[in-house]
C-alpha cells in the first residue's frame, strides 16, 4: 500500500522523488479517513425522524482525573457519539500535507445528517504532480459509496449500512450511550475518523485551551502498541494494529475539540506527524498532515439530493464484510471496562 520513496541524488531523482512523496501523501489523506476506500444495500434504513438525538446531558461525565487516557478517551467516545447521534452539521476541509519539504493543500467539505441516519457526503480535492486527485464519499443512510481517484486511476467500493444495522440489533435508547455501537455506526466521514483515533493512539496529555476564537480541549498522542480495552472488533478495527507495524504511518497526534457552545467535542482540527526517517529517506525528513473541520454549521435539515450518489461505469468493490461487527455476543462493550 505505502510506496518507498528514493533518496534523491540529482535533480530528476529529486524530481521522481517528490512524485513518488506526492503519491504517499495522497494515500495518507485516504488512509486518514477511512480504512479502505468504501459504501449496494437492499432493504430500508432508519431515518432521523425514526431516531432520537442524544441529549448533551446524557454524554458521559469528564472525572476530574490525573489520567490523560482516560479522560482523552471519555473525551473521543462522547465526541464519537455525538458525531454519529448528534444534529446535521456542514462544514469546510481544510489539509495541509507536507513532506520532503513540499507543502501539498488540499481542500473539500463535508456534512452529515445525523441522528444515527449514516446520511453524509464529504468531496475532498488535492493536487499533487499536476494532476487532480479527489476522494468523494456519499451515503444516503443504506449504502456508503467511496470514490477514490488519484493519479488518473479510480476506485469506487461501497459498504451495505444497513446489514451493519443488522448484525447490531434494534437501536434502543441505551444504544446512544455505548460508544462500541457508535463505532460500528461511524462508517465513513468524520464519524469513521474519531472511530480510528480513539482506536489507534495512546493518549498522553489532556490540555484546555484556545484554537483561534474557540475554546478547546488539546488531546496529544502517539501510535499505540496494543488495541484499548474498549473497542470495536470488526476486521477493519483489527487491520488499524496491522498498519501500525508498516514503520510508516504518523506516529503523532494532536486534535483539537470543542469544549463548550455551539460545537461542544466537534473535531475542529487534527494534526498527524511523524518525525522519524522512513525507508530510503533522509532522517531529517518530516511527514506531517493538518486537517481542519471549519466553520461549522447546525443545518435543521438537510435535503434529500444532498446524499445522492452519481451513476459511475466504474467497477463497485464490495467492502460490508470488513466493516460488520462480529457475532452480537462478541459485540458487547466489555462489562470489565474501566472507562464506562
Amino acid at each position: 500500500m505505502w510506496t518507498i520513496l528514493p533518496i534523491a541524488h540529482d535533480e530528476n531523482s529529486s524530481k521522481r522523488g517528490f512524485k513518488a512523496g506526492c503519491l504517499i501523501v495522497v494515500k495518507l489523506v485516504v488512509w486518514v479517513f477511512c480504512a479502505v476506500c468504501a459504501g449496494s444495500l437492499k432493504g430500508q434504513a432508519p431515518t432521523p425522524s425514526t431516531l432520537a438525538s442524544p441529549d448533551r446531558q446524557m454524554l458521559t461525565p469528564i472525572p476530574a482525573t490525573p489520567s490523560a487516557q482516560e479522560t482523552a478517551t471519555l473525551l473521543l467516545h462522547n465526541a464519537l457519539r455525538q458525531a454519529v447521534w448528534g444534529p446535521s452539521v456542514t462544514c469546510k476541509i481544510r489539509q495541509r500535507q507536507t513532506l520532503l519539504d513540499k507543502q501539498l493543500i488540499s481542500i473539500g467539505t463535508y456534512a452529515h445528517a445525523g441522528q444515527g441516519s449514516g446520511q453524509l457526503k464529504m468531496h475532498v480535492r488535492l493536487a499533487a504532480d499536476e494532476r487532480i486527485n479527489t476522494l468523494v464519499q456519499v451515503s444516503d443512510g443504506r449504502v456508503l459509496y467511496s470514490t477514490l481517484h488519484i493519479g488518473g486511476v479510480s476506485n469506487r467500493s461501497r459498504v451495505d449500512l444497513y446489514r451493519i444495522r443488522e448484525y447490531l440489533g434494534p437501536i434502543t435508547t441505551a444504544s446512544l450511550e455505548d460508544p462500541v455501537i457508535a463505532m460500528y455506526l461511524a462508517v465513513g466521514g468524520q464519524a469513521e475518523l474519531l472511530r480510528k483515533l480513539v482506536q489507534q493512539y495512546k493518549w498522553t496529555h489532556v490540555q484546555t485551551g484556545r484554537l483561534e476564537d474557540v475554546d478547546v480541549w488539546w488531546l496529544s498522542g502517539e501510535l499505540a502498541t496494543e488495541p484499548p480495552a474498549v473497542r470495536a472488533l470488526s476486521e477493519i478495527d483489527q487491520l488499524l494494529f496491522s498498519h501500525n507495524n508498516s514503520g510508516l504511518l504518523p506516529t503523532k497526534v494532536r486534535i483539537a475539540l470543542g469544549k463548550g457552545e455551539p460545537f461542544p467535542l466537534w473535531l475542529y482540527q487534527v494534526e498527524q506527524a511523524r518525525e522519524e526517517s522512513l525507508a530510503g529517506i533522509k532522517s531529517s525528513t518530516r511527514l506531517s498532515v493538518l486537517m481542519e473541520f471549519t466553520e461549522p454549521k447546525i443545518i435543521k435539515e438537510l435535503p434529500p439530493e444532498t446524499f445522492q450518489s452519481l451513476a459511475s461505469n466504474d467497477t463497485i468493490i464490495e467492502e460490508t464484510r470488513r466493516y460488520l461487527p462480529p457475532a452480537p455476543a462478541v459485540a458487547k462493550l466489555p462489562t470489565e471496562s474501566p472507562i464506562r
